[in-house]
């Protein structure tokens, strides 16, 4: 796979429970926090945005990050 991160986000955004689960038996919960921290616009929904950041930080709707935005230049 020539871009892994976006593979991971993908399944992230709209994979079942069971997706993650094989997800996280393959490369581990490291790689999915990793992949939110460096996510690219486009790649989360809101809701999924902000279910990741509640699982892995513990953050309210209130103090949640902004989903990434595209610049154009």
């Amino acid at each position: 796979m020539e871009y892994p991160q976006r593979v991971i986000a993908r399944i992230m955004d709209i994979g079942t429970f069971e997706d993650i689960h094989k997800l996280v038996g393959i490369v581990g919960e490291d790689a999915l926090r990793q992949t939110l921290q460096n996510a690219e616009a486009g790649q989360f929904r809101p809701r999924s945005w902000s279910y990741w950041q509640y699982l892995f930080n513990g953050l309210a709707d209130a103090t949640l990050p902004p989903l990434p935005l595209r610049r154009v230049s």
